[in-house]
């Protein structure tokens, strides 16, 4: 006597399905592929760093082998869809990572009706070293500064080098953060009308915290002084600093780039200060040590 077949018992489930670019991915968590600091002071410019979205419904059937064992097949179909908002935010760390805040950095789809949805970090990107590793101990003298600027320490900005290739007027002081790798985490969140997935996009940032020489090399090599050119004659003796505690410019109004001839002396000069008046006063140091200290480190061998 022949018993009655159980009949196939069938599931349907739906959500969200990511794809992250480049890196891995599962249901519910992705990685970015990793990026490294090797060549400071340029930034880490990111390019192609997405999350493909779409939705699908799966479904499941369990049934009966040949032997009686129930085995359960399924497969996803990925209709239209229609995705009703979607956010990207930088959830860790809290502090910027980027060398801008104002809410570009991140992008996401526009509401509406999708096969795949496209988000992830904005093309030209940049990730910041002092930011990013934020325990590295940086202090410098601000680019084309006026005689009487502090030192910036622990700087919370760093001009770019797109003007003149200069980015400081010397680095006084360097110790990198000793934290080999940051990670930085992301959180996506898609409410699909029926639902809302969130899903989170890790991204580690490396260095190599050993080689320190390259690290101070890079900084000093876009620095006046290390090229030495020294401006104190830039600006009048008495003239307010341009520049706030944590690096930014805010009298830009009395900026001006240095103009030297061939060889390396001051065009545009606006006093008879002499440089080793600002060197003297800025970083305590005159011409002779302050080549002397950039020779030395150029040629020495940090231990590993």
């Amino acid at each position: 006597m022949t018993g009655t077949p159980t009949p196939p018992i069938v599931t349907y489930t739906s959500g969200i399905e990511h794809d992250v670019t480049p890196g891995t991915a599962t249901d519910t968590s992705g990685a970015w592929a990793s990026v490294i600091f090797d060549n400071l002071p340029e930034p880490i410019i990111l390019n192609g760093f997405t999350v493909s979205s779409r939705y699908y419904v799966e479904t499941c059937t369990t049934a009966p082998d040949v032997n009686g064992n129930d085995v359960e097949t399924c497969f996803r179909s990925y209709p239209p869809w229609t995705m009703v908002s979607q956010t990207l935010v930088k959830s860790s760390p809290s502090r910027q990572v980027f060398d801008t805040d104002d809410g570009t950095e991140l992008f996401t789809s526009v509401p509406g009706p999708y096969g795949t949805t496209l988000s992830g970090i904005t093309n030209g990107t940049k990730y910041e070293y002092y930011r990013v590793f934020d325990r590295a101990d940086i202090s410098y003298v601000a680019r084309a500064s006026t005689i009487n600027q502090p030192v910036i320490e622990q700087p919370k900005t760093l001009p770019t080098d797109e003007e003149n290739g200069y980015i400081m007027d010397t680095l006084t002081s360097f110790l990198p953060d000793d934290r080999e790798v940051v990670t930085i985490t992301y959180t996506l969140t898609t409410n699909y009308g029926t639902g809302v997935d969130v899903f989170t996009i890790s991204h580690d940032v490396l260095q190599d915290v050993s080689d320190v020489a390259s690290k101070i090399k890079g900084y000093l090599s876009k620095s006046y002084f290390s090229d030495g050119k020294y401006h104190a004659q830039l600006h009048e003796l008495e003239e307010v600093d341009m520049y706030d505690e944590g690096g930014y410019l805010i009298r830009p109004d009395i900026y001006k780039i240095p103009e030297y001839d061939e060889n390396t002396k001051l065009i545009n000069t606006v006093s008879d200060v002499a440089a080793e008046d600002v060197i003297s006063t800025q970083i305590q140091s005159n011409p002779k040590d302050l080549t002397d200290l950039v020779n030395m480190i150029d040629g020495y061998e940090y231990p590993s």
